[in-house]
């Protein structure tokens, strides 16, 4: 499992280690692949970042318990599903956006202008996150999306 870490200091022409983190998101979504985890050290992500971030099928976006991270901004999303030959179109300001299997973990989501957290198809997993200061939605679940949102690790 290839762990990619990301801080508000670091550049996205590093290496995404610990010691050269990449400064967004964003880029490190480009490079997470099932399994693996996007690493937040503390601070607020928006500059630089690309709304909404996709977080792609199997991925985990992970912040600290221990320390503060949130995400600001957000995006037009479209989504297409088609489950059970029911056609449904989802389309929203989204800050993140969770594929089937993927994660979020210890993060705060603000969307001034739209809904925190969207997922519209699978089984995404939001842990101890919670949408903030969102103007629409917290978080907005398709019917074709069956998250599970917990408390607990």
């Amino acid at each position: 499992m290839a762990v990619l870490y990301v801080s508000p200091t670091g550049q996205d022409t590093h290496e995404g280690t610990a010691q050269f983190p990449f400064k967004t998101i964003t880029h490190a979504l480009r490079q997470a692949r099932p399994g693996g985890i996007v690493q937040l050290a503390s601070g607020t992500y928006q500059a630089g970042e690309q709304f909404p971030l996709v977080v792609p099928a199997g991925v985990t976006v992970a912040g600290s318990q221990a320390q503060s991270v949130t995400i600001q901004g957000g995006g037009s999303y479209r989504a297409d599903s088609d489950a059970a030959g029911a056609q449904a179109t989802v389309t929203a300001n989204a800050a993140v956006v969770l594929g089937d299997r993927a994660q979020v973990r210890e993060v705060t989501i603000t969307n001034p202008q739209g809904t925190g957290l969207l997922t519209s198809t699978g089984a995404a997993l939001i842990v101890n996150s919670r949408p903030l200061r969102c103007q629409q939605h917290g978080a907005l679940i398709n019917r074709h999306a069956h998250p599970v949102l917990s408390k607990h690790q």
